[in-house]
Protein backbone atom coordinates (compact mmCIF):
# COMPACT_ATOMS: atom_id res chain seq x y z
CA UNK A 1 0.00 0.00 0.00
CA UNK A 2 1.60 3.36 -0.87
CA UNK A 3 1.69 5.95 1.84
CA UNK A 4 1.31 9.67 0.54
CA UNK A 5 2.97 12.77 2.54
CA UNK A 6 0.35 13.53 5.10
CA UNK A 7 0.09 16.66 3.72
CA UNK A 8 -0.22 15.99 0.10
CA UNK A 9 -4.26 16.35 -0.70
CA UNK A 10 -6.48 13.52 -1.92
CA UNK A 11 -8.84 14.33 -4.46
CA UNK A 12 -11.12 12.67 -7.10
CA UNK A 13 -9.51 13.22 -10.92
CA UNK A 14 -13.37 15.31 -11.33
CA UNK A 15 -12.16 17.80 -9.09
CA UNK A 16 -8.90 18.51 -10.85
CA UNK A 17 -9.53 18.22 -14.66
CA UNK A 18 -12.50 19.23 -16.77
CA UNK A 19 -13.11 18.07 -20.41
CA UNK A 20 -13.27 20.85 -23.07
CA UNK A 21 -15.74 20.50 -25.54
CA UNK A 22 -14.30 21.36 -28.85
CA UNK A 23 -16.16 20.48 -31.95
CA UNK A 24 -14.22 20.87 -34.97
CA UNK A 25 -13.07 17.23 -36.08
CA UNK A 26 -10.45 17.12 -38.75
CA UNK A 27 -10.68 13.81 -40.27
CA UNK A 28 -9.31 13.88 -43.32
CA UNK A 29 -6.35 16.56 -42.28
CA UNK A 30 -3.67 18.12 -44.70
CA UNK A 31 -0.56 16.90 -45.46
CA UNK A 32 0.64 20.78 -45.21
CA UNK A 33 -1.15 23.83 -42.86
CA UNK A 34 -0.21 26.17 -40.07
CA UNK A 35 -1.46 24.05 -37.17
CA UNK A 36 -1.38 20.22 -36.70
CA UNK A 37 -4.51 17.82 -36.12
CA UNK A 38 -3.82 15.59 -33.20
CA UNK A 39 -5.30 11.51 -33.11
CA UNK A 40 -4.95 9.09 -30.64
CA UNK A 41 -2.07 6.16 -30.67
CA UNK A 42 1.59 5.97 -30.73
CA UNK A 43 1.85 8.84 -34.29
CA UNK A 44 -0.19 11.94 -32.39
CA UNK A 45 0.30 14.09 -35.90
CA UNK A 46 -2.35 12.95 -38.28
CA UNK A 47 -1.60 16.04 -40.55
CA UNK A 48 -2.01 20.06 -40.88
CA UNK A 49 -5.00 22.16 -41.20
CA UNK A 50 -5.30 26.14 -41.39
CA UNK A 51 -8.65 27.46 -39.76
CA UNK A 52 -9.81 28.54 -36.09
CA UNK A 53 -7.65 25.92 -33.80
CA UNK A 54 -7.72 25.08 -29.98
CA UNK A 55 -5.74 27.92 -29.06
CA UNK A 56 -5.42 27.54 -24.80
CA UNK A 57 -2.90 24.71 -25.35
CA UNK A 58 -0.29 25.30 -22.18
CA UNK A 59 -3.26 24.64 -19.62
CA UNK A 60 -4.30 21.12 -21.48
CA UNK A 61 -3.61 17.60 -21.85
CA UNK A 62 -4.98 15.04 -24.52
CA UNK A 63 -6.21 12.35 -23.76
CA UNK A 64 -6.92 9.22 -26.33
CA UNK A 65 -10.27 7.79 -24.76
CA UNK A 66 -10.06 4.91 -26.52
CA UNK A 67 -6.38 4.37 -26.62
CA UNK A 68 -5.29 5.75 -23.44
CA UNK A 69 -2.91 8.07 -25.23
CA UNK A 70 -1.37 11.11 -24.13
CA UNK A 71 -0.04 13.94 -25.73
CA UNK A 72 1.06 17.43 -24.41
CA UNK A 73 0.76 20.11 -26.85
CA UNK A 74 3.21 22.98 -27.37
CA UNK A 75 1.53 24.65 -30.01
CA UNK A 76 -2.31 25.56 -30.96
CA UNK A 77 -4.29 22.15 -32.66
CA UNK A 78 -7.33 20.74 -34.55
CA UNK A 79 -7.94 17.58 -32.87
CA UNK A 80 -9.06 14.35 -35.34
CA UNK A 81 -11.91 13.11 -33.76
CA UNK A 82 -14.37 13.18 -31.14
CA UNK A 83 -12.01 10.09 -28.93
CA UNK A 84 -9.41 12.78 -28.22
CA UNK A 85 -10.61 14.42 -24.55
CA UNK A 86 -8.79 18.16 -23.77
CA UNK A 87 -8.22 17.65 -19.95
CA UNK A 88 -8.22 21.49 -18.45
CA UNK A 89 -6.46 21.83 -15.21
CA UNK A 90 -8.42 23.00 -12.74
CA UNK A 91 -6.16 25.35 -10.64
CA UNK A 92 -5.42 23.00 -7.93
CA UNK A 93 -3.05 21.14 -10.26
CA UNK A 94 -0.33 22.12 -12.76
CA UNK A 95 -0.76 20.75 -16.35
CA UNK A 96 2.40 19.38 -17.13
CA UNK A 97 1.96 17.47 -13.76
CA UNK A 98 -1.03 16.11 -14.40
CA UNK A 99 0.56 14.79 -17.76
CA UNK A 100 2.93 12.62 -16.01
CA UNK A 101 0.58 11.43 -13.39
CA UNK A 102 -1.22 9.92 -16.03
CA UNK A 103 1.84 8.48 -17.91
CA UNK A 104 1.87 6.74 -14.56
CA UNK A 105 -0.97 5.60 -13.54
CA UNK A 106 -3.55 6.05 -16.37
CA UNK A 107 -6.38 3.22 -16.00
CA UNK A 108 -5.67 0.34 -17.42
CA UNK A 109 -6.72 -0.61 -21.13
CA UNK A 110 -10.67 -2.11 -21.50
CA UNK A 111 -9.98 -2.66 -25.16
CA UNK A 112 -11.80 -0.06 -27.70
CA UNK A 113 -14.29 1.20 -25.10
CA UNK A 114 -14.38 4.56 -23.45
CA UNK A 115 -11.85 5.23 -21.11
CA UNK A 116 -12.82 8.94 -19.76
CA UNK A 117 -15.73 7.30 -17.35
CA UNK A 118 -12.84 5.56 -15.82
CA UNK A 119 -10.55 7.61 -15.50
CA UNK A 120 -13.01 10.62 -13.38
CA UNK A 121 -13.33 7.57 -11.13
CA UNK A 122 -9.71 7.67 -9.91
CA UNK A 123 -8.30 9.46 -7.24
CA UNK A 124 -5.46 11.73 -7.13
CA UNK A 125 -2.94 12.69 -4.08
CA UNK A 126 -1.68 16.35 -5.07
CA UNK A 127 0.51 18.03 -3.20
CA UNK A 128 1.33 21.95 -3.25
CA UNK A 129 1.52 23.26 -6.53
CA UNK A 130 4.76 24.68 -6.77
CA UNK A 131 6.30 21.10 -5.39
CA UNK A 132 3.53 19.79 -8.66
CA UNK A 133 5.97 22.16 -11.05
CA UNK A 134 9.31 21.06 -9.56
CA UNK A 135 8.33 17.45 -10.05
CA UNK A 136 7.51 18.05 -13.78
CA UNK A 137 10.21 19.90 -14.26
CA UNK A 138 12.78 17.40 -12.93
CA UNK A 139 10.70 14.80 -15.15
CA UNK A 140 10.41 16.80 -18.19
CA UNK A 141 14.36 17.06 -18.35
CA UNK A 142 14.25 13.25 -18.22
CA UNK A 143 12.31 13.51 -21.36
CA UNK A 144 14.12 16.13 -23.10
CA UNK A 145 17.51 14.33 -22.71
CA UNK A 146 15.59 11.29 -24.26
CA UNK A 147 14.24 13.31 -27.21
CA UNK A 148 17.85 14.92 -27.80
CA UNK A 149 18.53 11.14 -28.00
CA UNK A 150 16.27 10.24 -30.12
CA UNK A 151 16.83 12.87 -32.43
CA UNK A 152 20.63 11.97 -32.31
CA UNK A 153 19.87 8.42 -33.22
CA UNK A 154 17.79 9.30 -36.37
CA UNK A 155 20.21 11.92 -37.75
CA UNK A 156 23.14 8.93 -37.22
CA UNK A 157 20.98 6.21 -38.92
CA UNK A 158 20.49 8.80 -42.06
CA UNK A 159 24.31 9.16 -41.88
CA UNK A 160 24.49 5.65 -41.95
CA UNK A 161 22.20 4.66 -44.75
CA UNK A 162 23.18 7.74 -46.87
CA UNK A 163 27.00 5.61 -46.37
CA UNK A 164 25.48 2.50 -46.89
CA UNK A 165 23.98 3.23 -50.19
CA UNK A 166 27.39 4.73 -51.53
CA UNK A 167 29.83 1.95 -50.19
CA UNK A 168 27.62 -1.09 -51.43
CA UNK A 169 26.89 0.78 -54.90
CA UNK A 170 30.99 1.51 -55.12
CA UNK A 171 29.90 5.29 -55.66
CA UNK A 172 32.20 6.15 -52.55
CA UNK A 173 35.12 4.12 -53.14
CA UNK A 174 37.30 3.75 -49.10
CA UNK A 175 40.80 5.19 -49.17
CA UNK A 176 43.19 2.76 -50.79
CA UNK A 177 41.01 0.53 -53.08
CA UNK A 178 40.67 1.07 -56.76
CA UNK A 179 40.26 -2.63 -57.33
CA UNK A 180 37.75 -4.13 -59.90
CA UNK A 181 33.86 -5.09 -58.81
CA UNK A 182 32.04 -7.88 -60.79
CA UNK A 183 28.49 -8.85 -61.02
CA UNK A 184 27.62 -11.93 -59.00
CA UNK A 185 23.68 -13.54 -58.31
CA UNK A 186 22.64 -14.70 -54.79
CA UNK A 187 23.13 -18.27 -56.53
CA UNK A 188 26.96 -17.93 -57.28
CA UNK A 189 27.35 -16.32 -53.72
CA UNK A 190 26.05 -19.01 -51.25
CA UNK A 191 23.55 -21.33 -50.48
CA UNK A 192 19.45 -20.38 -49.63
CA UNK A 193 18.51 -22.61 -46.69
CA UNK A 194 14.51 -23.44 -46.43
CA UNK A 195 13.10 -23.02 -43.27
CA UNK A 196 10.95 -25.19 -40.84
CA UNK A 197 7.30 -25.98 -41.08
CA UNK A 198 6.28 -27.37 -37.63
CA UNK A 199 2.48 -27.47 -36.09
CA UNK A 200 1.08 -26.20 -32.89
CA UNK A 201 1.36 -29.47 -31.70
CA UNK A 202 5.45 -29.32 -31.71
CA UNK A 203 5.48 -26.10 -29.15
CA UNK A 204 7.24 -26.60 -26.00
CA UNK A 205 7.74 -24.22 -23.43
CA UNK A 206 11.96 -24.86 -24.14
CA UNK A 207 13.52 -26.78 -26.96
CA UNK A 208 14.78 -25.51 -30.49
CA UNK A 209 14.21 -21.93 -30.84
CA UNK A 210 12.88 -21.11 -34.09
CA UNK A 211 13.63 -17.50 -35.16
CA UNK A 212 10.75 -15.73 -37.00
CA UNK A 213 9.56 -12.19 -38.30
CA UNK A 214 9.07 -10.93 -34.94
CA UNK A 215 12.48 -12.24 -33.75
CA UNK A 216 14.08 -9.63 -36.57
CA UNK A 217 13.95 -6.05 -34.82
CA UNK A 218 15.26 -2.86 -35.77
CA UNK A 219 18.05 -4.96 -38.47
CA UNK A 220 18.93 -7.50 -35.55
CA UNK A 221 18.06 -10.68 -34.34
CA UNK A 222 15.52 -9.94 -31.02
CA UNK A 223 15.13 -13.06 -28.72
CA UNK A 224 12.28 -11.60 -26.66
CA UNK A 225 8.91 -12.86 -28.62
CA UNK A 226 9.94 -16.80 -29.03
CA UNK A 227 8.71 -19.86 -29.98
CA UNK A 228 10.15 -23.02 -29.04
CA UNK A 229 9.51 -26.83 -30.98
CA UNK A 230 10.36 -30.41 -30.07
CA UNK A 231 13.84 -31.10 -31.24
CA UNK A 232 12.98 -34.14 -32.75
CA UNK A 233 10.83 -32.37 -35.24
CA UNK A 234 13.32 -30.29 -36.57
CA UNK A 235 14.86 -31.23 -39.81
CA UNK A 236 16.39 -28.03 -40.89
CA UNK A 237 19.90 -26.60 -40.36
CA UNK A 238 20.92 -24.69 -37.20
CA UNK A 239 21.26 -20.71 -37.85
CA UNK A 240 25.65 -19.97 -38.07
CA UNK A 241 27.72 -16.93 -37.87
CA UNK A 242 27.66 -15.13 -40.53
CA UNK A 243 24.34 -16.32 -41.67
CA UNK A 244 21.91 -13.76 -42.89
CA UNK A 245 18.33 -14.31 -41.90
CA UNK A 246 15.37 -13.30 -44.40
CA UNK A 247 11.90 -12.83 -44.04
CA UNK A 248 10.34 -14.48 -47.17
CA UNK A 249 6.67 -14.47 -46.39
CA UNK A 250 4.12 -12.72 -43.89
CA UNK A 251 0.84 -11.58 -44.09
CA UNK A 252 2.91 -7.81 -44.08
CA UNK A 253 4.15 -6.88 -47.53
CA UNK A 254 6.00 -4.81 -45.92
CA UNK A 255 8.20 -7.35 -43.62
CA UNK A 256 9.54 -8.87 -46.71
CA UNK A 257 13.10 -8.67 -47.29
CA UNK A 258 13.76 -7.84 -44.05
CA UNK A 259 17.31 -9.21 -42.75
CA UNK A 260 19.15 -9.39 -39.54
CA UNK A 261 23.15 -10.82 -39.40
CA UNK A 262 23.76 -13.83 -36.99
CA UNK A 263 26.80 -12.68 -35.45
CA UNK A 264 27.22 -16.39 -33.58
CA UNK A 265 26.41 -19.34 -33.87
CA UNK A 266 23.26 -20.16 -32.40
CA UNK A 267 20.82 -23.24 -31.20
CA UNK A 268 17.85 -21.82 -32.85
CA UNK A 269 16.53 -22.76 -36.72
CA UNK A 270 14.62 -20.55 -38.70
CA UNK A 271 10.63 -20.92 -39.34
CA UNK A 272 9.09 -21.74 -43.20
CA UNK A 273 8.38 -17.63 -43.55
CA UNK A 274 12.33 -16.87 -43.17
CA UNK A 275 15.15 -18.27 -45.86
CA UNK A 276 18.81 -18.05 -44.36
CA UNK A 277 21.28 -16.71 -46.90
CA UNK A 278 24.44 -18.64 -46.57
CA UNK A 279 27.90 -17.15 -48.21
CA UNK A 280 30.07 -20.01 -49.88
CA UNK A 281 32.81 -17.23 -48.88
CA UNK A 282 32.22 -16.39 -45.13
CA UNK A 283 34.55 -13.01 -45.43
CA UNK A 284 31.14 -11.69 -47.75
CA UNK A 285 28.63 -12.38 -45.73
CA UNK A 286 28.92 -8.97 -43.91
CA UNK A 287 28.71 -7.01 -47.73
CA UNK A 288 25.95 -9.21 -48.84
CA UNK A 289 24.31 -8.47 -45.49
CA UNK A 290 24.76 -5.03 -45.99
CA UNK A 291 23.34 -4.96 -49.43
CA UNK A 292 19.99 -6.57 -48.34
CA UNK A 293 19.30 -3.37 -46.36
CA UNK A 294 20.15 -1.30 -50.07
CA UNK A 295 17.47 0.40 -51.88
CA UNK A 296 18.93 -1.72 -54.90
CA UNK A 297 17.33 -5.09 -52.74
CA UNK A 298 14.57 -3.42 -51.44
CA UNK A 299 13.43 -2.34 -55.34
CA UNK A 300 13.91 -5.87 -55.91
CA UNK A 301 12.03 -6.84 -53.72
CA UNK A 302 9.76 -4.79 -54.73
CA UNK A 303 9.29 -6.28 -58.16
CA UNK A 304 9.13 -9.36 -57.27
CA UNK A 305 6.09 -9.26 -54.49
CA UNK A 306 2.48 -10.32 -56.65
CA UNK A 307 -0.35 -8.84 -56.23
CA UNK A 308 -2.25 -11.37 -53.82
CA UNK A 309 0.85 -13.42 -52.59
CA UNK A 310 3.01 -11.47 -49.74
CA UNK A 311 6.15 -13.74 -50.70
CA UNK A 312 9.77 -14.12 -52.06
CA UNK A 313 10.63 -17.50 -53.78
CA UNK A 314 13.60 -19.43 -53.26
CA UNK A 315 14.21 -19.16 -57.11
CA UNK A 316 13.43 -15.53 -56.59
CA UNK A 317 16.46 -15.15 -54.27
CA UNK A 318 19.12 -16.82 -56.48
CA UNK A 319 18.35 -14.62 -59.42
CA UNK A 320 19.14 -11.50 -57.02
CA UNK A 321 22.16 -9.87 -58.66
CA UNK A 322 24.67 -7.23 -57.28
CA UNK A 323 27.99 -5.81 -57.77
CA UNK A 324 30.74 -7.12 -55.26
CA UNK A 325 34.45 -5.91 -54.73
CA UNK A 326 36.83 -8.54 -56.36
CA UNK A 327 39.19 -7.83 -53.74
CA UNK A 328 38.14 -9.87 -50.24
CA UNK A 329 39.99 -7.14 -48.00
CA UNK A 330 37.88 -4.28 -49.87
CA UNK A 331 34.38 -6.23 -48.67
CA UNK A 332 35.86 -6.32 -45.57
CA UNK A 333 36.71 -2.82 -44.98
CA UNK A 334 33.18 -1.48 -46.24
CA UNK A 335 31.26 -4.06 -43.56
CA UNK A 336 34.14 -2.73 -40.89
CA UNK A 337 32.99 1.09 -41.79
CA UNK A 338 29.02 -0.11 -41.62
CA UNK A 339 29.35 -1.54 -38.76
CA UNK A 340 31.07 0.79 -36.35
CA UNK A 341 28.26 3.07 -37.47
CA UNK A 342 25.60 0.12 -36.67
CA UNK A 343 27.57 -0.67 -32.98
CA UNK A 344 27.40 3.73 -32.96
CA UNK A 345 23.52 3.68 -33.25
CA UNK A 346 23.03 0.69 -30.66
CA UNK A 347 24.98 2.06 -28.38
CA UNK A 348 23.13 5.08 -28.32
CA UNK A 349 19.93 3.17 -28.17
CA UNK A 350 21.14 1.55 -25.28
CA UNK A 351 21.42 4.73 -23.25
CA UNK A 352 17.83 6.25 -24.25
CA UNK A 353 16.58 3.09 -23.15
CA UNK A 354 18.39 3.41 -19.19
CA UNK A 355 17.50 6.83 -19.17
CA UNK A 356 13.73 5.60 -19.76
CA UNK A 357 14.12 3.38 -16.95
CA UNK A 358 16.12 5.91 -14.89
CA UNK A 359 13.37 8.32 -15.77
CA UNK A 360 10.80 5.73 -14.55
CA UNK A 361 12.23 5.32 -11.55
CA UNK A 362 12.32 8.94 -10.67
CA UNK A 363 8.58 8.89 -11.19
CA UNK A 364 8.16 6.09 -8.83
CA UNK A 365 9.39 8.43 -6.20
CA UNK A 366 8.07 11.89 -7.18
CA UNK A 367 4.51 11.02 -7.38
CA UNK A 368 4.04 9.62 -4.35
CA UNK A 369 6.48 11.69 -2.21
CA UNK A 370 9.13 8.97 -1.28
CA UNK A 371 11.55 11.57 -2.49
CA UNK A 372 10.64 15.43 -1.89
CA UNK A 373 12.52 18.17 -4.20
CA UNK A 374 13.35 21.36 -2.21
CA UNK A 375 10.92 24.27 -3.57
Amino acid sequence: MVTYPYEWKELSFKKTINSVPFNIYLKQPRISGEFIVVQQGDSPIAGYANGSPYRDYKKVVLFGDHTLSLYKPSTPFFVATDGIRILSCKENIDRDYLYYFLQKYKPESEGYKRHFSILLRMDVFLPELSEQQAIASALSDFDEHIDNLSELIEKKKGIRDAALEDLVSGRTRLDGFNGEWEEKSFKDLGDILTGLTYSPDNIRPSGKLVIRSSNVQDDRLSFEDNVFVDRTCVISEDIKKGDIILCVRNGSASLIGKSAYANSDLDATFGAFMSNFRCKNHDSSGFVYYFTKSVMFKKFVKQILGATINQITKTDLKRVTLKIPVDIEEQQAITQVLTAMDEEIESLKIEKEKMIQIKEGAMDDLLIGRVRLKV
